[in-house]
């Protein structure tokens, strides 16, 4: 007979420390859910999905993608999607781009339902845990929470992770910015490198990211610098920000630049892209370039510029497919740049979705 194998008990330390977070693990979301039926006749999952809904770009994603940002099976989502869809606050529909595919919506009578049950949930999240701790403990926690993720997400597929992500077909969609994603965000940029300049993301020098509460103001500026009614900073323009995801990942980032301005027209451009070093070589910057340009054409644009280091094989490559005009090559105070247009088909001036 062969030896059973040795549990590794804890110790009284390991279990003094382990009973408190197994409690948290059970009251908290029980304590959530209850807030949200009270206050707004939700459960917590059906206000994730709706939230997650509310932040995507026309407030539409995947029904898969969506699976996996609210943390829930395809099988689940699907049977909380049809309440949703009784109460009229989301509609499902075929995906227009692939008829495999079913897309979520959230209709205006569920953008109302987000917009008065948010402020409820954001003071439950305060009251039961952010005022509970100093600044410094809540860095530590985020810090503990990231580690466990990445964990949970190395886990053999046999194991309850495992098993829905693969059970997700993986396709990469353009979501907006959201502080619900701190994780993987935190993931892909170290990833690049702190401190490497990231194109497309926003970030600057001066961004602290590592904190929820450094993350969330990241993610307000992204937001503030796209929404047109919020003037922009003194020799800035508006510019929209979307995250390149793909079911739980974020493999890079896009944004677009509403209009020109004299250092944007000499060497930026409307658009930039860049994709994480281990998602690279997969056709994923022409990806994220066809799906803003209908973006670009909402803004009214019949023309885009793009530009491109001399030394970027790669990003010419992606213009130049793509049918981006070689104008000049100039040297600028962002370096030797090749400048390309790319006129917008009729196709293009509308975001089907």
């Amino acid at each position: 007979m062969s030896a059973e194998p040795s549990a590794r008990w804890l110790s009284a330390d390991e279990l003094e420390s382990w009973l408190p977070v197994g409690g948290l693990l059970l009251r908290l979301p029980a304590a959530l859910d209850a807030q949200m039926q009270r206050d707004s006749g939700l459960s917590h999952f059906e206000y994730l999905v709706l939230a997650n809904l509310s932040e995507a770009p026309d407030r539409t994603r995947r029904m898969s993608a969506l699976a996996a940002l609210a943390n829930g099976s395809l099988s689940r989502l699907s049977h909380v999607v049809k309440r949703l869809e009784g109460k009229g606050w989301v509609a499902r529909t075929a995906c227009p781009r692939d008829g495999r595919y079913t897309n979520a919506a959230l209709t205006e009578a569920g953008w109302e339902k987000v917009r008065h049950s948010a402020p409820g949930h954001v003071e439950a999240v305060r009251d039961l845990v952010l005022d509970a701790l100093t600044e410094a403990e809540l860095a530590q926690l985020g810090g503990i929470a990231r580690r466990v993720l990445t964990r949970l997400e190395a886990a053999e597929p046999n194991q309850v992770a495992g098993r829905r992500r693969a059970s997700l077909p993986a396709m990469p969609q353009l979501i907006t910015p959201t502080v619900h994603l701190h994780a993987q965000w935190l993931a892909a940029r170290d990833e690049w490198g702190r401190g490497v300049h990231q194109d497309g993301s926003g970030l600057r020098a001066d961004d602290e990211v590592d904190t929820a509460a450094g993350f969330a103001a990241f993610v307000a500026k992204l937001r503030r610098e796209s929404d047109p009614a919020v003037p922009p900073v003194a020799g800035w323009v508006h510019c929209s920000y979307w995250w390149i995801a793909e079911g739980d990942q974020l493999l890079g980032a896009v944004s677009l630049r509403h209009e020109l301005n004299d250092i944007l027209l000499d060497a930026g451009g409307h658009i930039g892209y860049g994709i994480r070093p281990s998602a690279r070589r997969r056709g994923l910057a022409s990806w994220a370039l066809n799906a803003v340009l209908p973006y670009a054409g909402k803004l009214g644009l019949d023309r885009v510029l793009l530009t491109c280091e001399v030394t970027n094989e790669a990003s010419r490559r992606v213009i130049e497919r793509r049918g981006g005009v070689l104008e000049d090559v100039r040297d600028t105070p962002l370096g030797r740049v090749r400048r390309y247009w790319i006129t917008l088909d009729p196709a293009e001036r509308t975001v089907t979705e």
